[in-house]
């Protein structure tokens, strides 16, 4: 870490925030090298949280909680971390936060809250709690469209279509867009 410091220009005792900072980035090293390292982002998370930062908590507890799941960590661990950084970011207003929090839990299969008022409740029409615009996604999925088309014809960011496209395969526990166009061919969603 002291070469980090060094890197930065840090002389002497670096101030506290600076010096979550550094193990926040020798941890982005590492995410971005593909070699997860929970106990960096743990220390990060705890430094923001002994100097009041909120939200570069948050973060770093998503991506320790993001680092135990990629390394086949303790899943309860990187549960009680994940849910403690999607509380701080919905608390705070942090949406990209939030959001990308939600989309890991879908991903590792985390539930942030006992029920999530807000989710749409499974019917016998949609047995899987899909929204509206899930349903149109998974249309244009069966259809054999990419994210960028998905993106164009729903007028939204070929990103975003991504992002549908993730939370509907983890909705309906499917592993391919194949498997996601036969259960819309069952829902009956792939002649609209």
């Amino acid at each position: 870490m002291r070469e980090l410091a060094d890197a930065a220009g840090v002389e002497g005792t670096p101030q506290p925030q600076v010096l979550a900072d550094l193990v926040r980035v020798e941890a982005e090293e590492g995410r971005l090298d593909g070699r997860p390292k929970p106990e960096l982002w743990r220390t990060a998370a705890e430094r923001n949280e002994r100097i009041g930062n909120r939200l570069g908590a948050a973060y770093a507890r998503m991506r320790e909680a993001e680092a135990l799941v990629e390394s086949g960590g303790d899943h309860a661990e990187a549960a009680t971390a994940l849910k403690a950084a999607h509380a701080v970011a919905a608390d705070c207003g942090a949406e990209p936060l939030r959001e990308a929090c939600e989309v890991l839990a879908r991903r590792s299969r985390v539930a942030l809250t006992d029920q999530d008022p807000a989710a749409p409740r499974p019917s016998v029409d949609d047995p899987f709690g899909l929204t509206a615009r899930e349903r149109e996604v998974l249309t244009l999925v069966a259809a054999g469209r990419t994210n960028r088309q998905i993106g164009e014809e729903l007028f939204m960011s070929e990103k975003t279509a991504s992002v549908h496209v993730s939370r509907i395969l983890a909705k309906l526990d499917a592993s391919t867009r194949g498997e996601a166009g036969a259960v819309a061919h069952r829902l009956g969603l792939d002649t609209a």
